[in-house]
């Protein structure tokens, strides 16, 4: 989530004047956080500073604006009416003391549209991507989030910090009659803590980031949707476990190999695969059972090609003939072959691997050759 801001009569650059998942916008917005004043656009904060500044000469104060958009939420999360996500969320903004106002998307501006003006169009993007031709809705509809298709939009607006110095009107209870005051001591012309409590260092708008993570963080944990980018991240793992479980695999089936030529044993033995089948059947979960069975007869096949093929290391240059592909397309479906691309140094523990039966050295040959050879 990042945030940026609006004081009266100065407005920071908004979401709202760019493209709905607008990636320079969404670059610039990223770096606010880490800014002295956390806006987009230097040269307007620096007129906001001007503002502040006069109102603390004068005693005074003033309110402002902070716009969030939460960038990468989940879509699908809320629900309708008391599970919304305006409902929830502005519930926990409100519990923050300065909050006056929360707006979501285009707010109260909507109510000057038409519906046919209002409503965000749903479109693909060039990617293929779903997304919103507008985002009046603030990325939720219906009190669900939209995910990447729109991200989640919305004003809070500040109250100007009451503790001012300049005089202001007030009544005496005991005396039971109307008075001024003069507030002395440390007073802020701009409001920047959870409560008044005027710790250095605090600013509303930290805050208020800190309360949005609070509601969406506990809104997506209890909506029981892990985040899909996670899943894909967890099933890449995966993914390359199995890869090396079955570099590993081929390795030892290839070790078998040449342990059954040596003894003159048969590399296929219908019997030993069958008896294989029914023992990994028997310790399969629920989800793979009903694969087992056709996973492992794929393996299995590859693995006996895999035993009765000797491996040989053919060393060549780029665009040697070892390489192209219309000279192995000319062998049979028995033989396999592919590129292994290894540094010089590389070369010797390759040699030591035993994974290479032998190896032979191939120059490039002619175009002339290659001719004849298609």
């Amino acid at each position: 989530m990042r945030t940026s801001r609006k004081l009266p009569g100065i407005c920071d650059d908004s979401y709202f004047d760019h493209g709905v998942n607008d990636e320079g916008f969404r670059n610039r917005l990223s770096v606010v956080e880490n800014k002295d004043f956390p806006v987009v656009d230097d040269a307007r904060g620096e007129l906001m500073k001007e503002k502040i500044e006069q109102a603390r000469l004068e005693g005074d104060s003033v309110g402002g604006v902070i716009e969030c958009v939460i960038y990468g939420y989940p879509e699908g999360i809320g629900g309708p009416i008391f599970d919304g996500i305006e409902a929830k969320l502005a519930q926990i903004l409100y519990a923050i003391p300065a909050v006056k106002g929360v707006e979501f998307g285009n707010g109260f501006e909507g109510s000057d549209l038409k519906g046919s003006e209002n409503n965000d169009a749903f479109a693909f993007d060039e990617d293929g991507n779903l997304t919103l031709k507008t985002n009046h809705s603030g990325g939720i509809q219906g009190g669900i989030s939209l995910g990447n298709a729109a991200p989640i939009v919305f004003d809070c607006a500040l109250k100007p910090t009451p503790s001012i110095s300049k005089t202001q009107e007030t009544v005496d209870l005991e005396a039971h009659k109307n008075t001024t005051i003069n507030i002395e001591g440390q007073t802020r012309p701009l409001c920047r803590t959870p409560c008044g409590s005027g710790r250095r260092g605090c600013r509303s708008h930290r805050t208020l980031r800190s309360f949005t993570c609070i509601y969406v963080t506990e809104e997506k944990a209890m909506s029981g949707r892990p985040d899909l980018n996670e899943l894909r991240g967890k099933l890449d793992e995966i993914d390359n476990s199995i890869l090396d479980l079955l570099e590993e695999r081929m390795a030892t089936c290839r070790e078998i190999g040449n342990v059954k030529r040596e003894n003159g044993m048969d590399v296929y033995v219908p019997a030993r695969e069958e008896e294989k089948f029914k023992a990994l059947e028997e310790i399969a979960g629920f989800e793979s059972r009903p694969y087992v069975r056709d996973l492992f007869k794929t393996l299995m096949d590859i693995s006996k090609v895999h035993q009765n093929k000797p491996a040989f290391g053919v060393l060549g240059r780029t665009l040697a003939h070892t390489y192209s592909p219309e000279i192995h397309s000319l062998f049979d479906s028995s033989y396999s072959y592919s590129v292994i691309e290894r540094e010089p140094e590389e070369l010797e523990t390759l040699f030591k691997s035993g994974v290479f039966q032998g190896f032979q050295r191939h120059d490039p040959i002619q175009e002339k050759r290659m001719r004849h050879v298609r």
